[in-house]
């Protein structure tokens, strides 16, 4: 199954780290960006 293929199946869902490192990275800093946006501080 191709990346993009799953970040279609699974758009909501962090693919596996041995996937694709690079594409984790920024879904992890997106992640975090978002829950940051819902901190006070």
């Amino acid at each position: 199954m191709s990346v993009a293929t799953t970040i279609k199946a699974q758009p909501f869902i962090l693919p596996p780290m041995d996937d694709a490192p690079a594409l984790n990275a920024h879904h992890l800093f997106r992640w975090v960006q978002i829950l940051r946006s819902f901190d006070p501080l």
